[in-house]
Parts: C-alpha cells; sequence; structure tokens
C-alpha cells in the first residue's frame, strides 16, 4: 500500500458504507472496490444518491459479505476459511 493509499484510508472521503437490501451496512475502503472492478470504479466515479452510501437494494448481501472479505481480508481474516459452522475445526 502506498503512503498515499494509507493516508487516504484514513480519512472519511475514503471510505464507503454499502446499504444492503436486508438492511445491514458494511464500510469498506473505496480504494479496494475500485481495485476489484471496473464496473465498480466507473460507479464510484459517479455521484451517489446519498455522499458515501452506495445502495445495493438488488444485491445478495451474503455475496458482499463473502465479496469483502477476498478484498480487504485484514478485516474479516477469522472468517476467511471455516469448515463447521464457521468456527475452525477442534483439534
Amino acid at each position: 500500500m502506498s503512503a498515499d493509499t494509507a493516508a487516504c484510508c484514513c480519512e472519511l472521503a475514503c471510505v464507503l458504507t454499502l446499504s444492503l437490501r436486508d438492511g445491514r451496512t458494511l464500510t469498506v475502503p473505496r480504494y479496494a472496490l475500485a481495485a476489484a472492478s471496473p464496473v465498480l470504479r466507473e460507479a464510484l466515479s459517479l455521484p451517489l444518491a446519498t455522499p458515501g452510501v452506495l445502495l445495493l437494494p438488488d444485491d445478495d448481501p451474503e455475496a458482499w459479505q463473502a465479496t469483502l472479505r477476498l478484498l480487504v481480508p485484514c478485516g474479516f481474516a477469522p472468517d476467511i476459511i471455516s469448515w463447521v459452522g464457521g468456527q475452525w475445526p477442534a483439534d
């Protein structure tokens, strides 16, 4: 991560809230979404209806949660891989 990206991550303008159809909200760094897809990068270049909030009423909340685990693993690391009900198997 560059120094500019690291500095940007600390600013509110670099954080985006995803508003999902089930009422859940997820916060993610803008750079992670922009780097993930040209479609997302284009969507983020357009004015949002509510500044800082990307409305996703038609998207599956579980799919976004899984996607964010891959895009920003440092925030979700313990949950990335699991075998039984979200828990690591017992030794």
